[in-house]
């Protein structure tokens, strides 16, 4: 906590006098990895974020994810699974779960993860249209 911002001699902001920043982690733990697939991806998402865990219901962009490290997510991913998908695919799914669902060979999981994701982003335009109303 920053009780008054730093700053320089002639009154602009010292960033460089300012603490770290903490990333707020999350105070309920998700159930973690059971399969390789969730294994195998949520190792790559530790090194990407920079964590020591993460479960399989946690939302990359709530734990720290943004646009630069997505980027960086699907390399790793790629590279780790040895697949090609589209960087879509990360804000389609952003949970190892439903990530690794959509990968998944078993064709009778791929449906529900996607309509899941599917209803959430109708979800989303529907609430930017309207302001969140």
């Amino acid at each position: 906590e920053v009780r008054a911002l730093p700053r320089t001699p002639n009154g602009k902001l010292d960033r460089s006098a300012l603490p770290p920043p903490s990333v707020a982690r999350r105070s309920t733990v998700s159930a973690a990895p059971s399969t390789e697939l969730e294994r195998d991806i949520a190792a790559v998402w530790c090194v990407v974020l920079g964590i020591d865990s993460v479960g399989i219901d946690d939302n990359f962009f709530d734990i720290g994810g943004h646009s630069l490290l997505v980027v960086r997510l699907h390399r790793r991913l790629r590279e780790q699974l040895d697949r090609t998908f589209p960087l879509t695919d990360l804000y389609r799914f952003p949970t190892v779960r439903s990530f690794a669902a959509a990968c998944a060979d078993d064709p009778g999981s791929e449906p529900a993860a996607i309509s899941a994701a599917l209803d959430r982003a109708a979800r989303r335009r529907a609430n930017m249209r309207t302001g969140g109303r």
